[in-house]
């Protein structure tokens, strides 16, 4: 069988706090900050067609 694409797993782990008290904006450029540029190199530049499946979760409450 012979490959037809690439899957690559990014994870999250982002913790975004409870949000009391805090006000604040945080702009990243995702592209330049790594993780997408990665992805690009990896799928063959900006023309590649890329498949994204998004998925969510929470951390449980117990």
């Amino acid at each position: 069988m012979v490959p037809k694409g690439k899957l690559i797993a990014v994870g999250g782990n982002e913790d975004k706090g409870n949000g009391e008290g805090v006000d604040r904006t945080v702009k990243h450029d995702f592209i330049e900050d790594g993780i997408l540029r990665r992805v690009v190199n990896e799928v063959g530049g900006p023309k590649a067609r890329i498949a994204l499946i998004t998925s969510a979760s929470s951390i449980p409450d117990e």
